[in-house]
């Protein structure tokens, strides 16, 4: 099958939840995962030829370090997405699944958009169908614990809602006391899982709604105690790499009508990697890919997208590590100074709460991942010597 191509001045709407004002009560790291998604994903579409547009509140249009065609809003109101969607050749959501936020902005779209299926998002966003789907295919999940099945408990476990994203409404179960007033509370929107050691990681993918390529293995970098995601690297190398691209090509195939860029959350454990969500949509971890692949992934995801047969191999120029950093006792000239810093994936976000505070995903490449990281450590270091810089919190 002939692949679309991208041709000049092709019209693409970029549309991410967070840096659009659609999610409320949010803080400061959602807003950095969305608008490092949002800009890294709108400056492959650029170099690829296309005339991207932005929905962004007008309060963080400054954030924004690449040519597009800006829609500033207040108040955003999903009908004027949907006319503006109209307009273009082809929409684009980034949106978690909290709520089903992802699935009621692509219901509004009627279809004019590049991502998955309805069904098919609605299936994977409910965590619990999920494990309960993939179990059926005899891929390893995450022991789900009831009223009825309390057999073999070992602490501590996890609490987590069904529809959520990433690390979001996570809890931790140290104990049987706590178990059990979970359990007594719980409601058909939570669930009550094994707590699963091992390394954490995602496979990056494409898929045209029946067959899924997996692109690479990440690491992940979590912290569990305020249930956040920190970023990671990649390529990944482990042992058990291929199994993990296998199984997470299975995982994708379960569910008919997921396109386009899938990532896959699982841990890999001693002998096996155990699937922990399906993401129906683009992930962090695209950043990473973006700036390590010898390609442009950006024909990869719209020609799957349409539903294109794809048959790619992926090689990388380098190793990247990526991320979330803190940056404490801002001062007007660090910002200024850090703007157009390559590493820096966006500006420094400002904490509307604390206006001395901001946040940004810093990326560095190197030869391999432990040049990388040495490379991130030394410039933070640098920039320590301007404000406090903080990576672990």
């Amino acid at each position: 099958m002939v692949l679309f191509k991208m041709k000049d001045n092709l019209k693409i709407l970029v549309f991410e939840a967070a840096s659009a004002g659609l999610l409320k009560n949010f803080d400061l790291s959602i807003l950095s995962e969305g608008l490092t998604m949002l800009s890294i994903f709108a400056k492959d579409l650029v170099k690829a030829g296309c005339k991207v547009s932005i929905i962004i509140d007008k309060n963080l249009s400054s954030y924004l370090r690449f040519k597009a065609k800006i829609f500033k809003v207040e108040n955003l109101n999903l009908s004027f997405l949907k006319r503006l969607a109209k307009s273009h050749d082809f929409t684009y959501v980034i949106a978690p699944e909290t709520n089903n936020m992802l699935l009621k902005i692509l219901e509004e779209l009627e279809g004019f958009h590049l991502n998955s299926e309805l069904e098919a998002v609605k299936q994977v966003s409910n965590k619990l169908n999920l494990i309960n789907v993939l179990k059926s295919k005899g891929l390893k999940t995450p022991k789900v614990f009831t009223q009825e099945n309390i057999e073999d408990l070992s602490f501590p476990l996890i609490a987590k809602p069904c529809l959520s994203a990433g690390c979001e409404g996570l809890k931790i179960i140290k104990n049987l006391k706590e178990f059990k007033k979970n359990l007594r509370t719980i409601k058909n929107d939570s669930f009550i899982q094994e707590f699963v050691r091992g390394v954490p990681a995602s496979v990056s993918l494409v898929s045209n709604g029946f067959k899924a390529k997996a692109l690479t293995l990440n690491r992940q970098f979590i912290k569990l105690n305020n249930a956040e995601y920190l970023g990671g690297f990649t390529p990944l190398n482990h042992k058990l790499k291929l199994q993990a691209l296998k199984t997470a090509e299975k995982a994708v195939e379960a569910f008919k009508g997921l396109k386009g860029y899938i990532g896959v959350d699982l841990m890999l454990l001693k002998n096996e990697p155990c699937i922990i969500e399906v993401n129906p949509r683009l992930t962090v971890s695209y950043a990473g890919l973006s700036k390590a692949s010898t390609i442009n992934l950006t024909n990869l995801i719209i020609n799957s997208s349409l539903g294109k047969t794809i048959d790619a191999k992926l090689s990388f120029k380098t190793s990247c590590f990526f991320r979330k950093t803190l940056f404490k006792n801002l001062t007007k000239k660090f910002i200024y100074e850090t703007t157009y810093l390559k590493e820096f994936l966006t500006p420094t976000i400002i904490n509307p709460k604390k206006n001395n505070e901001g946040c940004s995903f810093i990326a560095v490449m190197a030869n391999n991942i432990f040049e990388a990281e040495k490379k991130y450590l030394s410039l933070i270091k640098k920039l320590s010597n301007k404000v406090k810089a903080v990576y672990e919190w």
